[in-house]
């Protein structure tokens, strides 16, 4: 007997009900994903750490092999995340590649791509 729970397909499919979920199209220029003082709003603890945030899943779902960059920004800033040494961005996600991780919602999350790609995220308040 094959359980559901250890599937991660239906895992996937499942968490994709909980939280926001939304895919953008990006171009080289720097977007706004999640703004996190907005999620901050809906809550009453005023971010406190470990009580507020949730979970962020992004996937780079482009269809060439184009480079997706990422950044925890500073609340309102936009980086340039694509040139080489950049400080500000966090992480670079390759075609098909993708991340899970714990955000408190302290600044923003932007991207920008390497050309025309696709970036699907979801967000799971933690509470």
């Amino acid at each position: 007997h094959e359980q559901e729970i250890y599937n991660m397909e239906y895992v996937y499919q499942n968490m994709r009900l909980m939280g926001v979920s939304e895919t953008k199209v990006l171009g080289t220029g720097t977007v706004l994903i999640l703004d996190g003082s907005e999620l901050l709003a809906i809550d009453s603890d005023s971010g406190a750490p470990g009580s507020h945030g949730g979970f962020l899943f992004l996937k780079n779902t482009t269809a060439s092999d184009l480079d997706i960059y990422v950044a925890f920004a500073a609340d309102g800033t936009t980086e340039v995340l694509g040139s080489n040494d950049d400080p500000h961005r966090s992480f670079t996600l390759k075609q098909n590649e993708f991340a899970f991780v714990p955000w408190d919602c302290t600044g923003d999350i932007v991207a920008s791509g390497e050309g025309a790609t696709t970036l699907e995220y979801m967000f799971f308040n933690r509470g």
